[in-house]
């Protein structure tokens, strides 16, 4: 029986993998086993490669549509942390077309205030189109609410922690003595 998961057109790669997945459950530590996943492999690479060179339009949406297709929200997952999806809009319903929401971006290469910066370069470039005001989250020291002050970042939201380090700071405390 054919994975569910192949389309009409992908039924040679789907026979290859179906006996791919029959010799998993075989000793191979017999050379003739070795040597026929072996042969499977390279046939089903050569296979796939003349099957995707060649598609038609419709085998192509047939791909960008087939179920078992990762979804947008499949991706969030992977790229933030913490990601809360928010629902609705203005008239009190879901747009399927468009996720939105509110997740963590850390820790994986790509400096926030980077980013930041890069957003309100984008929204200051389009005053007349693109009207909006730019929030900072996820403040972590006094020094990162002068350079997002310095951006031009219209709201942070900063921890009572750091706004004490901000008040409370050595040269200030011999200032005041």
């Amino acid at each position: 029986m054919i994975d569910s998961k192949f389309l009409e057109f992908e039924k040679p790669i789907a026979e290859i993998e179906a006996r791919l997945e029959e010799l998993k459950y075989i000793d191979d530590s017999k050379e003739n086993i070795k040597r026929e996943r072996m042969r499977l492999l390279k046939e089903n690479k050569a296979i796939t490669e003349n099957i995707y060179k060649k598609l038609s339009d419709w085998q192509v949406a047939q791909i960008s549509r087939h179920p078992m297709r990762p979804y947008s929200l499949d991706y969030v997952s992977h790229i933030f942390k913490d990601f809360v999806e928010l629902h609705g809009d203005r008239m009190f319903s879901d747009d399927t077309a468009i996720i939105g929401g509110i997740g963590r971006l850390d820790d994986i290469s790509n400096e926030g205030l980077n980013l930041i910066e890069e957003i309100i370069t984008i929204y200051s470039n389009y005053p007349d189109r693109l009207s909006t005001e730019v929030l900072v989250a996820s403040i972590r020291s006094p020094l990162q609410v002068a350079q997002v002050a310095q951006m031009g970042a219209d709201v942070a939201t900063i921890p009572p922690k750091i706004i004490k380090q901000m008040i409370k700071h050595p040269l200030t405390d011999i200032g005041l003595n």
